[in-house]
C-alpha cells in the first residue's frame, strides 16, 4: 500500500494490541533496505541484537533492541522511531532469533552471545558465516528451546546477478 516503516509498525502494533491476550506479544525486527541510498532503516522490538558486518566480516554496528515488542503498548504510547545506518556494497546484516542464543547443552549452559560473537570473530570467510554459526550450534551439542532462525542479508551492487547456487 506504499506505507513507510513507521506507519506499518503503528498498524501492526495497534492490531496486535487489539487481538492478542494480555500476556502475549510479538518480538520483531523490521528493516527497510534501500539500495539507492545504500542504507538500512531499523526498528528492533524485543529481538536479539542483529549485526552489521563489513565485507571482510568485521563488526561495524549492532542492531540493538530499543523498543518493547509489538502488541504491548497502546497506540498513543507506541514508539515507532527508527535508526538509519549506512549499508555499503558487500556489507551484510546477520539477524537471528532468540532460539540461537537460548540453545542449551546437557548442563543447561546457553550457547549465548559470547559464543555467537566468537564464531563471528573467528570467521575467515564471510560467505560462510551463516554455515559457521549453524556448525557451531551443532558442535555445541545443545537442544533448541525455541525456533532457530538466522538471516544473512548482503548489500549487492546495482545490476548484480546472483549465481544459481544463491537462489
Amino acid at each position: 500500500k506504499g506505507y513507510g516503516l513507521a506507519e506499518t509498525l503503528r498498524e501492526m502494533n495497534a492490531k496486535l494490541k487489539r487481538i492478542l491476550p494480555v500476556d502475549m506479544f510479538c518480538c520483531a525486527l523490521l528493516l527497510n533496505l534501500s539500495f539507492q541510498r545504500a542504507s538500512v532503516e531499523v526498528w528492533n522490538g524485543g529481538m536479539p541484537d542483529g549485526y552489521r558486518l563489513s565485507a571482510s566480516g568485521e563488526l561495524l554496528a549492532t542492531l540493538a533492541s530499543r523498543h518493547l515488542p509489538l502488541g504491548i503498548l497502546a497506540p498513543e504510547r507506541f514508539d515507532d522511531s527508527t535508526e538509519v545506518m549506512p549499508l555499503g556494497v558487500g556489507e551484510r546484516l546477520l539477524l537471528l532469533s532468540d532460539g540461537v542464543l537460548d540453545t542449551s547443552d546437557d548442563q543447561e549452559r546457553l550457547f549465548g552471545v559470547e559464543r555467537l560473537q566468537a564464531v563471528m570473530a573467528e570467521n575467515l570467510e564471510p560467505e560462510r558465516l551463516f554455515d559457521d554459526v549453524l556448525q557451531a550450534l551443532e558442535r555445541f551439542g545443545g537442544r533448541a528451546r525455541d525456533d532457530i532462525s538466522l538471516c544473512d542479508i548482503r548489500m549487492v551492487a546495482p545490476g548484480f546477478e546472483p549465481p544459481a547456487a544463491m537462489l
